[in-house]
């Protein structure tokens, strides 16, 4: 699954409300990438750059996993901290919006949630296989439900 997007001009000619970080360059789009179910590869815009994120369940309310940073030769020092700190902020905002969530799931409300359909493909696209993959897991969930022809392998 895939998510690309331009450089805004703001970000660009330096008239953004915020400048994280310095992202002209050689790179003129955002790329964002799963490969399901647990591996992220992620190219910010700027100079040749890519991450790789690997994600691990640990428990019913937990993930860990780990998180790498390449650089293109001769991409400056002061370019890949920047991208460096960006990236480690983005995962901070990221981590206190998840918490969230998962708090109020633990607390039973909401029932449903909500994504913006113009935006958050990723994070859709992602329920979408993994419903399919507890759909179709083996077990007991699975075991004289209605209509169960058992599992196929």
């Amino acid at each position: 699954m895939s998510q690309v997007g331009p450089v805004r001009s703001s970000a660009l000619d330096g008239t953004g409300r915020e400048t994280a970080y310095d992202a002209r360059g050689d790179v003129a789009q955002a790329q964002y990438h799963l490969l399901w179910p647990n591996l992220t590869i992620n190219v910010n815009p700027g100079f040749p750059n890519l991450a790789l994120d690997v994600w691990m369940p640990d428990g019913p309310d937990a993930t860990r996993g780990f998180s790498e940073q390449y650089f293109a030769p001769g991409v400056s020092e002061a370019f890949a901290r920047e991208l460096i700190a960006f990236n480690a902020a983005v995962s901070r905002e990221d981590d206190a919006l998840t918490d969230s969530v998962q708090r109020g799931l633990r607390a039973g409300l909401p029932e449903r949630g909500r994504f913006f359909v113009n935006s958050e493909h990723l994070a859709i696209q992602f329920q979408r296989l993994l419903v399919r993959a507890l759909h179709d897991a083996p077990g007991p969930a699975h075991e004289g439900a209605e209509g169960d022809r058992g599992w196929r392998g």
